[in-house]
């Protein structure tokens, strides 16, 4: 499996909510945020996110 973001780059887990394939650096930025999600997603999440 290789990363959806960066192509070529391995997997190393999964978004929890769309559950496309992400590396290691993708993991660490969502972590950032306490999510395992993509960066489409973690939009997603923010913009629904009441104010």
């Amino acid at each position: 499996m290789t990363c959806g973001v960066h192509q070529g780059i391995p997997a190393a887990g999964r978004c929890f909510n769309c559950g496309v394939w992400l590396c290691q650096e993708c993991l660490d930025t969502a972590a950032e945020f306490g999510l395992v999600v993509c960066g489409d997603c973690m939009m997603r999440i923010l913009l629904q996110a009441p104010e």
